[in-house]
């Protein structure tokens, strides 16, 4: 899918019928690389970014969050 993030990507996975477990883990993987990209972010004193990527973060975490407990 092009011109699409992975974040949309799990999104539309999840929103069109994937199971639970499998949007927590698509979702997982993302925040991985969005925090291994926050860190460059830090290295490299790129300060917009790091804000952007730790509200990305952020908001994909309360969303894994929330889909375990619809789970539960």
């Amino acid at each position: 899918m092009r011109g699409v993030s992975d974040l949309d990507q799990a999104e539309a996975f999840r929103d069109y019928g994937v199971p639970p477990a499998d949007w927590i883990h698509i979702a997982s993987e993302v925040m991985k690389s969005r925090k291994v990209q926050a860190e460059a972010a830090q290295v490299v004193g790129e300060q917009a970014r790091l804000n952007y990527l730790e509200q990305t973060i952020s908001g994909l975490q309360q969303r894994i969050d929330a889909s375990k407990t619809q789970t539960s």
